[in-house]
């Protein structure tokens, strides 16, 4: 079995079975084709879709909210369609000479500042979520996949060493984390300071178990050693 990652337009692989992700903030039927929108193909083409996924929804959205948005996309009667929010987890340190216990707990602090680094498509989130912590944030945005430079890391320590509250931090995302890491060059304080936000997925409606289901029953369908599927499943 192989999973693909962004793989909707690659045509000459012929999937088994796709799945569309698409932003709350950021639906695709309200989007445009390049270049004065965001999208590679039409809208009619979700159509190729066995699953749609609305991804990073607000926790509380209402059953009102959820049927406008099903019917705005107006999915094929084959289509499942769920919705998923973000779960920020406890910070975790970027290096591994730093320990969890001097990890920060996210909660109101009146007197923490923090540098936010970042090189994703879409931070707002990540960004409005520390806010509600946070009264001192400096923000570093960098487009999506960017490769940190030196000159990067000269501009985060400016940023760390110009907070103005006691206690600091620098806070990054999981993905950023792993190219940060390459830096063996970043020396204390800001070492210890360095934490990224892991983040994890949970389905809105209770509807994980049928989201597992449907992709279990897919694999144990198609997958050649059907004993794997067999395996009971703990989680």
């Amino acid at each position: 079995m192989i999973i693909l990652d962004d793989g909707f337009q690659h045509r000459r692989i012929t999937p088994g079975f796709s799945i569309l992700l698409s932003d709350f903030d950021r639906l695709f039927v309200r989007d445009h084709m390049l270049p004065f929108g965001n999208l590679r193909e039409s809208k009619g083409n979700m159509r190729r879709a066995d699953m749609i996924l609305i991804t990073k929804s607000p926790e509380n959205i209402s059953p009102i909210q959820r049927r406008l948005i099903v019917k705005e996309i107006d999915k094929s009667p084959y289509q499942n369609l769920y919705f998923t929010t973000f779960i920020y987890k406890p910070p975790m340190p970027v290096f591994k000479n730093n320990t969890e216990e001097s990890a920060p707990d996210i909660s109101k602090c009146d007197d923490c500042g923090i540098v936010l680094i970042t090189g994703i498509a879409n931070p707002q989130t990540l960004k409005e979520y520390l806010q509600k912590s946070y009264n001192e944030i400096t923000h570093l945005s960098f487009p999506d996949h960017h490769n940190f430079t030196e000159k990067d890391l000269m501009k985060l320590s400016s940023a760390y060493n110009n907070l103005k509250s006691a206690t600091r931090y620098i806070f990054t995302t999981e993905k950023d984390a792993v190219r940060l890491r390459e830096f063996t060059n970043i020396a204390e304080p800001l070492r210890s300071a360095f934490f990224y936000i892991p983040i994890g997925i949970r389905f809105l409606n209770d509807d994980k178990d049928e989201f597992d289901n449907l992709i279990i029953d897919y694999v144990r369908k198609n997958h050649r050693n059907n004993r794997v599927s067999e395996v009971k499943r703990d989680n």
